[in-house]
């Protein structure tokens, strides 16, 4: 059976055909969902570490590009917002790095999951304290916030991250969780170790030091325990802070210049998890 192929007449325009092609690209890139970093309610000193070296104050309504580092000075913080749905608020004296922040179009979503394309992102926290509202991601996006002692691999959670470096030279890594599931691999030689899968009312410490070679050796973890209640309450105080904060908040623009009618930015929260003593056990509330 033969097959006839509809030719386009000889008459027709070439430049009508390339400006389909290009209002159809145009069309798919609209399409794409957008990768964006926002820095939000800065408060105190906050410092944008470049690539290329340069440094930039930050303040809210930058951009955060990836392979930047986001700082903050004592008593100061800055949130993070992620244009798939996801919010970090950095802590005072901690230091983010954000390694990579990519999306892609992706079929709709499953019922109830919010994130309409997927997402690939990696963060790396140096040292300091973040706090995250994750919301559930779709299967095949992937959150990560890599330490020197280990990595978590997130999926849709309200949790806690922080890296104290002691004056030993040690590093001591604490995670808490409150809503989610939040999977802990230990890092360097033991990577190959079982990972520990950590759920609401739960955390896992994990101290760990650099050998001669530079590779980071853990010494003591602490496998799953419950989360002292004060601390979950004070993740769930500071996750609810932040969303609070981004809805009160109009984003910076042109109807919002003066910022005569805004109120003043809230005092820094003081961090969750741990004491200026090296170690970190849990502060008191």
């Amino acid at each position: 059976m033969s097959h006839s192929i509809r030719r386009l007449p000889a008459s027709f325009p070439l430049w009508w055909l390339c400006l389909l092609l290009t209002f159809s690209c145009v069309e798919a890139v609209a399409q794409s969902p957008v990768a964006r970093i926002l820095l939000r309610d800065v408060v105190g000193e906050v410092t944008i570490l470049n690539a290329d070296g340069s440094q930039e104050v930050g303040e809210s309504g930058m951009t955060v590009d990836p392979t930047d580092r986001v700082r903050t000075g004592a008593d100061s913080r800055g949130v993070l917002l992620f244009s798939n749905g996801v919010h970090l608020s950095l802590q005072p004296e901690s230091e983010l790095v954000v390694e990579r922040f990519a999306r892609r179009s992706a079929p709709p979503p499953p019922p109830g999951i919010k994130e309409t394309g997927a997402s690939d992102t990696r963060l790396r926290l140096n040292y300091g304290q973040v706090v995250g509202q994750v919301d559930k991601l779709r299967d095949e996006s992937r959150f990560e916030v890599a330490t020197p002692v280990g990595v978590a691999g997130i999926r849709g959670t309200r949790f806690v991250l922080t890296l104290t470096r002691n004056d030993d030279g040690t590093f001591t890594g604490f995670l808490g969780v409150t809503e989610g599931l939040v999977e802990f691999t230990l890092s360097g030689a033991n990577a190959a170790a079982a990972s520990s899968f950590v759920g609401p009312g739960q955390q896992v410490e994990v101290t760990g030091e650099v050998d001669a070679n530079g590779d980071v050796q853990v010494t003591q973890f602490s496998g799953i325990e419950g989360l002292e209640p004060e601390v979950q309450d004070a993740i769930e105080t500071a996750v609810e802070t932040i969303i609070q904060e981004v809805q009160a908040t109009p984003p910076p623009g042109p109807s919002n210049t003066s910022g005569s009618n805004n109120p003043p930015p809230p005092p820094p929260a003081e961090p969750i998890l741990y004491n200026e003593r090296g170690g970190g056990s849990p502060a008191e509330s």
